[in-house]
């Protein structure tokens, strides 16, 4: 997990993720779902999941549901 949350984490860093900015990820895997939390972490106003994981949505959704509190985020499928 330490891999993972690193990886996702170093590119919400890299990406100047701020109070006020939207922020798009591709990719709902494990360092995906890093970067989202990363990107709430960091202050996104907006999230954009975009992903392919359609048999395992449930529980991709219930991750994201954990970064609303401050963030609106908008998963998407193909």
């Amino acid at each position: 997990m330490r891999d993972v949350y690193g990886t996702g984490y170093h590119a919400s860093v890299k990406a100047s993720v701020s109070p006020r900015t939207t922020v798009t990820v591709i990719g709902d895997g494990a360092v995906g779902l890093m970067a989202v939390l990363s990107a709430k972490r960091l202050g996104a106003e907006r999230i954009i999941l975009m992903g392919c994981f359609a048999t395992s949505w449930p529980l991709r959704r219930s991750s994201i549901s954990a970064a609303r509190p401050r963030a609106s985020t908008s998963p998407s499928r193909p």
